[in-house]
């Protein structure tokens, strides 16, 4: 077995297994002009790849990722302004009214929902008051 198909095959039976497997971790351990080759290999498999069995602490670790969470509220954000019928300009104009924006910060607000939407915004980064004005006008509950 050559040093690539046996990387390849501990990285698949590493992510069966639920042991959430490092990419780069495996592609260090072949030669560098067959990395490539791999990369391709790890690609295509996780494409078609079974749901690992992750046991609750690894799952618990998925849940607690700050990429996750910011991708969750992202998406909910964007659902419940859907949801509400608003664009990202009204909602916008709402938040900057709730928090007591300038009417000139209105555009510099829009522009922030719309980097958090699209998950370029970490919703850490956002003052609690602006976070609370979001809930209140979205309907979110708390947290």
């Amino acid at each position: 077995m050559s040093t690539l198909e046996k990387a390849f095959a501990e990285f698949t039976d590493a992510w069966v297994a639920g042991r959430r497997p490092d990419v780069d971790d495996y592609l260090a351990r072949v030669p560098e002009q067959e990395r490539d080759a791999l990369a391709q290999q790890i690609e295509v498999w996780l494409t078609f790849a079974p749901a690992p069995a992750y046991d609750e602490a690894a799952l618990a670790a998925i849940r607690a990722e700050p990429a996750l969470q910011g991708a969750l509220a992202a998406a909910l954000i964007a659902d419940a302004r859907e949801d509400a019928s608003l664009s990202v300009d009204e909602l916008a104009g709402a938040v900057a009214e709730a928090v007591g924006l300038a009417p000139a910060q209105r555009e510099k607000t829009g522009r922030m929902l719309g980097a958090l939407e699209a998950g370029r915004l970490d919703l850490g980064r956002l003052s609690q008051r602006l976070v609370d004005a979001l809930g209140r006008i979205l309907r979110l509950p708390a947290g």
